[in-house]
């Protein structure tokens, strides 16, 4: 293996890093792949180019300051060229798990919300169907997705009464803002009930 000293003379502090042959020998192969190397400089593990090899391994040597204790530290460009990527893989990481977590919010906030229209108001307004409260502005969660307008139908809801904890079943139109007592069927029942009155009494 190879080991590099330096040593600070006003700190008298001394800086160690080393590398194994083997890694060595990985290093200047990736090197010469990405065209760092001569054809010259290909054979510097040979021992007649040990010169050579000092000098090349002089030039790939980092010193900074310790990213956790005091002082300084010795890497090799390798080494530091790894803890980038490493750096970077975990930054990217972050940004993913972010954007998955915003991705959730947001699929749990469409399943939450519902536009609805307040007839009274001639405006749409959200309701939570979590606690059935209602609100004009969009909810934060939502971002930049729209809802899409409220279907034109009926449809059976449950409201209880916090007080005696007795539920009452309505009917509502959330297109148009309408709430009944009565389904269509049971409206439908009463208006031809009330017309086959209507008719029997005008043919009396």
């Amino acid at each position: 293996e190879v080991v590099f000293y330096t040593y600070q003379p006003k700190s008298r502090e001394q800086l160690r890093a080393r590398v194994t042959a083997e890694k060595l020998r990985s290093w200047i192969d990736e090197s010469s792949q990405s065209c760092e190397l001569t054809a010259s400089d290909l054979h510097l593990i040979h021992p007649r180019n040990q010169d050579k090899l000092v000098e090349w391994l002089v030039k790939r040597v980092v010193v900074r300051n310790h990213p956790i204790h005091d002082g300084m530290q010795l890497l090799l460009q390798y080494e530091a060229e790894e803890e980038r990527i490493t750096k970077l893989v975990v930054k990217v990481q972050a940004q993913w798990r972010r954007l998955k977590s915003k991705r959730t919010a947001k699929d749990k906030a469409l399943g939450r919300y519902e536009k609805i229209f307040v007839r009274e108001y001639r405006t749409f307004a959200y309701r939570d169907l979590e606690t059935g409260e209602r609100q004009w502005s969009k909810p934060k969660l939502l971002g930049e997705v729209s809802l899409a307008d409220p279907v034109d139908e009926w449809r059976e809801e449950v409201s209880c009464d916090p007080e005696t904890g007795v539920a009452t079943r309505y009917f509502v139109n959330h297109a148009t803002g309408q709430s009944s007592w009565f389904s269509e069927e049971d409206a439908a029942r009463m208006v031809q009930r009330r017309f086959r009155q209507k008719h029997e009494s005008d043919i009396i």
